[in-house]
Formats: C-alpha cells, sequence, structure tokens
C-alpha cells in the first residue's frame, strides 16, 4: 500500500533540487510506502533530464512533464493530486526538505487521529522566516483554526488526506495568482474534521534562496490580483458548515492577516507618494475585502488597521496618506478620551485640497515601559517597587494592579498598590503565604482605564543587575518555600513556589 504521495512542483529547479531527494531517501518510513510525483511546469533549464537521472535512483518516483508552462506552481499541484496514489499527499517545493523521521510520524499520527490534515514544526533555512506561535502549545491532535492561530500558517507545506480532498473538491485556483496556497488550505481547514499539529520534532525544513524561481513577482501585480484571493478564501468560510459567529471570527481573522501581509507598512500602500496603482488597491480593497466586515467584526480588528478600512471605505486615498502620514509624528497632546477600550486620536487638516476633522483610535502608537526599581524582602512578604510608564497616557489618572499568572494554567492572583509613589509608580506587597502548591507564577503590571487594558511583563528592564534577595526563608508555619529568580533570556520576574 502506498501510504504516503510526495507531490513536487518543479520549475527551473536543477542547481537544488539534490537536498530535497537526499531527505526523501533517507526517510525510516520504507521507500516502498510512498511515491514521489514531480510534475515539471516546462522548465526552460535542465531540470526534466535531472529528474530522468534521480529516477535511476528513486524508484518509487514519478515524472510528468507538462506541454506548457502555467505560471505558477497551482496546476503541477493540482495535477500531482489527481495522479496520488497515496492515502495522504504531502506538497514539498523543491528547494526544500523533510526530515529523516518525518514521513513515519505524519502517517503515525493522521492514522491515530483520523487527520485530514497534519503539520509539523517548520524551520527556516538561511534566514527564512518561518510559523512559530502555532508549536507553542505543544502537540495539537485536534487543533483549532483560531485558537491555535491557524490562520498564520496558510503555507501548503502539510500531509492531507487524499480521499478528503478529492471529496471535498479541494485544488488550487490556477486563477489566483497571489495567495493561491491561502485558498486551497483554508478550504482545507473549514472543511476538516480533524486538524493536527505536531510540535515535538522538525518536521519541515523551508529554505529561503536569493533567487526565484517562479516568474510571478508581487510586486508588479496587478492591486486586483494580490486582493482577488480575499472573496475566494472568505466564499469557502462562509460555505463551510462551521457555526455563524466562528465564520465571523474567522473571516475578521483572515482579512487581519491579510493587511498584516499586505498593507499595513508595505509598498501596496506606501505614503509617502500617491500613485494611479495605489489608488486601484484602495478601490479593489473597499469592493472585495472592506465589504465583508460588518461593524462588530470592525471593532474588533487592530486600531493600526482599523482606522485605515474608515478611510478606504470612503475611497479617499489622499486622506489615506495624509492619516498615515499624521500617524508617524502623533504626540500625547492629540489624545481626546478614552472610551469604550480605545485611546481616541484628533486628526485634523485644513488644505485648499484636503480639508477633515476626524476621531480614530490610536491604541497602537501607545508604548510601554514597566520598570523594577527594587526588590525587598520582609518576613514573609516580598516589596516591590515597579513603575509603569505609557507613552499616550501621562495626563490619564489608570488603575495599576500587579498579576501573578501561573505558568501551566490560568490561574491569576491580582494585587493593588499598597502605597503610590507618583501616578505610575506604586509599592507592591506580595505575601508568600498566597502560594499554596508547588508551581512558578510569572509577573505582569496591567493599567486600566474605561476598559482599556494594557499589560506588560515586569524585569526585564530594572534599575539593578542581578537579584539581592532570592528566597524567603523557611518557616514552620508554612509548607512552601517562594524563590524569587530572573527568567533566561528574557531576564524578567518570576517566583517558584517548592514543596519543603
Amino acid at each position: 500500500m502506498i501510504k504516503i504521495s510526495i507531490i513536487m512542483p518543479i520549475y527551473n529547479a536543477e542547481s537544488y533540487i539534490d537536498i530535497a531527494f537526499s531527505s526523501l531517501k533517507k526517510q525510516t518510513l520504507p521507500q516502498n510506502e510512498f511515491e514521489i510525483i514531480c510534475v515539471d511546469d516546462k522548465s526552460t533549464d535542465n531540470s526534466l533530464s535531472k529528474l530522468k537521472q534521480l529516477s535511476k535512483t528513486h524508484k518509487n518516483m514519478r515524472v510528468i512533464s507538462l506541454h506548457k508552462n502555467s505560471g505558477g506552481p497551482m496546476v503541477p499541484r493540482n495535477k500531482g493530486i489527481k495522479e496520488a496514489k497515496g492515502k495522504y499527499i504531502l506538497f514539498l517545493d523543491n528547494d526544500d526538505y523533510l526530515g529523516e523521521e518525518t514521513l513515519e510520524r505524519f502517517f503515525h499520527q493522521a492514522e491515530k487521529n483520523q487527520s485530514e490534515v497534519i503539520f509539523g514544526k517548520y524551520v527556516g533555512v538561511n534566514g527564512r522566516g518561518v510559523p512559530q506561535s502555532q508549536f507553542k502549545k505543544g502537540n495539537r491532535n485536534r487543533a483549532d483554526i483560531l485558537a491555535d492561530n491557524l490562520v498564520y500558517t496558510l503555507a501548503p507545506h502539510k500531509m492531507f488526506q487524499t480521499n478528503f480532498l478529492k471529496a471535498k473538491k479541494i485544488y488550487f485556483d490556477p486563477n489566483i495568482l497571489i495567495g493561491e496556497d491561502q485558498y486551497f488550505v483554508m478550504k482545507a481547514y473549514v472543511n476538516a474534521q480533524t486538524i493536527t499539529v505536531l510540535a515535538d520534532y522538525d518536521y519541515y525544513y523551508v529554505v529561503s534562496r536569493g533567487d526565484e524561481n517562479l516568474s510571478i513577482k508581487e510586486s508588479k501585480m496587478d492591486p486586483r490580483e494580490i486582493c482577488k484571493v480575499v472573496p475566494a478564501v472568505i466564499k469557502g468560510i462562509e460555505l463551510s458548515s462551521l457555526h455563524s459567529n466562528y465564520k465571523k471570527s474567522l473571516i475578521r481573522s483572515y482579512i487581519q492577516r491579510f493587511f498584516n501581509d499586505y498593507i499595513t507598512g508595505n509598498y501596496n500602500l506606501e505614503y509617502k507618494t500617491i500613485s494611479d496603482r495605489q489608488k486601484i488597491f484602495v478601490q479593489v480593497m473597499k469592493d472585495t475585502i472592506i465589504c465583508h466586515l460588518d461593524e462588530a467584526m470592525k471593532n474588533e480588528l487592530p486600531t493600526k488597521i482599523r482606522y485605515m478600512i474608515d478611510i478606504i471605505t470612503e475611497n479617499d486615498m489622499e486622506k489615506l496618506v495624509a492619516v498615515r502620514k499624521q500617524m508617524e509624528n502623533f504626540s500625547k497632546s492629540q489624545v481626546v478620551n478614552i472610551e469604550d477600550g480605545c485611546i481616541n486620536g484628533r486628526f485634523r487638516q485644513v488644505t485648499p485640497k484636503l480639508t477633515y476633522d476626524e476621531i480614530y483610535a490610536v491604541n497602537h502608537l501607545n508604548t510601554t515601559e514597566a520598570c523594577l526599581h527594587s526588590v525587598e524582602l520582609q518576613d514573609d512578604n516580598y516589596l516591590l517597587d515597579i513603575s509603569f510608564e505609557q507613552s499616550l497616557l501621562t495626563k490619564f489618572q489608570t488603575q495599576l494592579r500587579i498579576c501573578l499568572k501561573k505558568r501551566d494554567g490560568d490561574a491569576e492572583i491580582w494585587i493593588s498598590p499598597t502605597r503610590m509613589l507618583s501616578t505610575e509608580r506604586g509599592i507592591y506587597k506580595i505575601n508568600t503565604k498566597l502560594f499554596n502548591r508547588a508551581c512558578t507564577w510569572d509577573l505582569f503590571i496591567e493599567s486600566e482605564i474605561n476598559g482599556f487594558r494594557n499589560r506588560k511583563r515586569v524585569g526585564s528592564s530594572r534599575d539593578f543587575n542581578e537579584l539581592s534577595v532570592i528566597e524567603n526563608p523557611s518557616s514552620n508555619n508554612q509548607s512552601y518555600q517562594t524563590k524569587a529568580y530572573l527568567t533566561k533570556p528574557l531576564s524578567n520576574l518570576s517566583f517558584q513556589v517548592i514543596a519543603k
């Protein structure tokens, strides 16, 4: 039985495909239990000859040659899906490679969990950035798209159940030239009963190269092509059987990702000049993306995106450029109030060609610094001198508290200051008798004013190098001993509670 089909789209890859094949040759899964399907997209170098040469030593390999170049990996991958004989399909780019145990581990976990989608920890090579947050919780046999942040890993370097893809008609759309993998993977996510995420091994190595082997150059793409994927992904979400509220949260999260990837701080809406291309971009986003957000969904977006959506809705590129410039030079004197969790700032301009007077939320412009000035131990009490400065809130009276959060769990202990030294600095007393079990507590400080909450870890910024007081002495009436320490490598303050 063929357990896994490896699908590799090939285009002008003769100089770097050896490492991928070397990793496949070293797999602990027997070679006769998986197949390699290489689909050559009419390469103009000697890739096809190289593949035929490799097939002499890889007896489990098939080579398919397309008659004309398709312009991207979509058509080759679709051809591979149709030709696959394996129970599962894994997409491997021709310049990447796998850990030696990847196929064996994937197959075992997919069978155990009946997973339609499964992927494991990525490793970036040559400075390549890779998703990381999805693996911080360890192995997730049944991962959740939102809770496990899967929206931010939509690359196709995963394993999929073959019958699932074919039954749900999940293929790459050759008409989507940018983000085609997002469309494919999201459609798989929303139709899957079980998505498994593995963090216990280095499964997939993503290689960064200095050159490009695909003919698509995003920087030259028409804005209509860049945005085309968004309504396609949203339609796939809407047609799924997910709960309606979950669909809204997922759509909002995906649009946020799109802004982060393609808009915020990106050349697509570079704000120092105005071009016809940028004007088209604003119009296209209004017509194809913003229209999918209702007011509640918009208000859940970060403020660095929210104001842009407001202006894009007006289809006013000149105003968007002007406000983005003002955002760079925003000062605390422009803050007008804090309401419903938002720091609101005024933005004005009066010129013959452009006039506006608007209020926008500017939470993203509020920078913070928590400084630990001293730690003292008096009897069973740690006395902490902590200040919490916020760049936009110096003229506002905020409520300050420290929070001890249990590292392996959701439990929290909140402590108000025993004495304020200024509006931003106070003395906090932690009684070690609060700790009644062996565990570790991490220290945060949080401010709150009119629904706006800001939390920051304490310790990395401090007035001393080392802790002079580490642990409270043992006493007969306590079952636990508490040790304060600075974490590594971030050097934040935590408390370890040890049973006597």
